[in-house]
């Protein structure tokens, strides 16, 4: 597959997209409102966070055990 060819400028942007994705997510964000925020297709969004734990489920843990010890 050939090398996506950027303008100026593009690359830094979409770069600046992925970290608010992951941001948003990480702050528990619905992934339709993520698309939304960052103008891009659910899809774009799932292939990025395919394989991040959601919020709360990190190593089996649940949410309350996290919150409250």
């Amino acid at each position: 597959m050939p090398r996506k060819k950027y303008e100026a400028g593009q690359r830094d942007t979409e770069l600046l997209e992925k970290l608010l994705v992951i941001q948003l997510y990480a702050l528990g964000a619905r992934r339709d409102l993520i698309a939304r925020v960052v103008g891009r297709q659910k899809l774009w969004e799932n292939r990025l966070l395919k394989g991040i734990p959601e919020r709360g489920k990190n190593n089996g843990e649940s949410d309350r055990e996290i919150n409250h010890g």
